[in-house]
């Protein structure tokens, strides 16, 4: 490729891009002149006779004055050269920095800034790899590039690295890091079947085996070990487990139902599943509050009444006093 010098004589040029007005996008672009970045443009620089000469803010650009119609009124246009080269004014052409003048030599060269690609939604996926070394990748079959449509793939085995922004082999099984689970003794286990706050089956140990570890471990007082979560958990209390206890009034004769009281209250109900919580206001007593974690609701039977243990979804206390599932009283609330 060659441009023409001032002088008429053709000249060879290394590396030029030509960006003319009206066609090619600058890579900067600005909202003064979509072509071209705005320190380019603003403030016009001043034609005095025709040529191409160094653009007075930035080397790595030159201008074009053209007088198309020979009435001394000339055109501008804009050029920028190849990254890592500089206009010489000199040589009238693109050259590498070392080759231009003092006054060049330590302009910045404008580069086109990263257009980052993205994850489509769905195709992504973070590997945990130990393999050469530790670190976390996160890897799309799938992305979106600006001015590109529709989206892009990788070829098969391969995904698009999201910190790199180039296409990577997927990771292998040799390469991830493996998960080590522990393991229940099995006369310590048992599976316990939970209605509350859904239903579920969930096998807790007492006693596990883990990898690495000699010899058995075991959880906390109170606790047992999650097999599904690998984690220590406290067991669900009976009123979450499937199969509530029903009572017959007919045996125990304690709960006063009626057709005006099916859902009845006695002192061994409170004392089973209700406490009181007294309230504050900063450092001023409220009074106190009743909330219970089950209560019993009443059922007319051809045998007579029946009563079936009932309990709320969590995370709701059941009140006697407004006779609903209510929200228990917060931290703050409480003395």
């Amino acid at each position: 490729m060659t441009l023409l010098s001032s002088s008429g004589k053709a000249v060879p040029a290394l590396g030029v891009v030509l960006v003319l007005a009206s066609s090619v996008m600058a890579a900067i672009p600005g909202p003064n002149d979509l072509r071209y970045p705005d320190y380019i443009v603003k403030p016009p620089v001043k034609c005095t006779q025709e040529g191409s000469f160094p653009h007075p803010r930035n080397c790595s650009w030159y201008y074009r004055c053209v007088d198309r119609m020979s009435v001394g009124y000339f055109w501008t246009y804009h050029f920028e050269c190849e990254p890592g080269t500089v206009f010489s004014d000199e040589l009238d052409q693109c050259v590498h920095p070392f080759d231009a003048p003092y006054s060049c030599k330590s302009t910045p060269v404008t580069t086109a800034p990263p257009m980052p690609c993205t994850g489509v939604p769905g195709t992504c996926k973070t590997y945990d790899i130990c393999v050469p070394t530790k670190t976390k990748k996160t890897m799309c079959t799938e992305i979106h590039c600006p001015l590109r449509t529709p989206n892009l793939s990788c070829g098969d085995g391969y995904a698009f690295d999201m910190d790199r922004q180039e296409c990577a082999k997927i990771p292998t099984d040799a390469e991830l890091c493996r998960v080590l689970t522990c393991e229940g003794v099995p006369e310590t286990c048992q599976t316990l079947e939970v209605c509350r706050p859904k239903k579920e089956e969930r096998l807790m140990c007492k006693e596990i085996r883990c990898p690495l570890r000699d010899p058995n471990l075991s959880c906390g007082e109170d606790y047992l070990f999650d097999m599904k979560t690998q984690k220590c958990a406290k067991p669900p209390n009976s009123l979450d487990l499937c199969g509530a206890e029903n009572l017959s009034l007919v045996d125990v004769g304690l709960l006063p139902c009626s057709f005006n009281g099916q859902i009845p209250k006695a002192d061994f109900v409170k004392r089973r599943f209700c406490k009181d919580i007294p309230l504050c206001d900063g450092s001023i007593y409220k009074g106190k509050t009743e909330v219970c974690e089950g209560y019993y609701e009443c059922e007319k039977t051809a045998q007579g009444w029946k009563a079936h243990q009932r309990s709320c979804p969590a995370p709701l206390l059941f009140s006697f006093a407004q006779g609903k599932c209510v929200v228990p009283p917060t931290e703050k609330e409480r003395c």
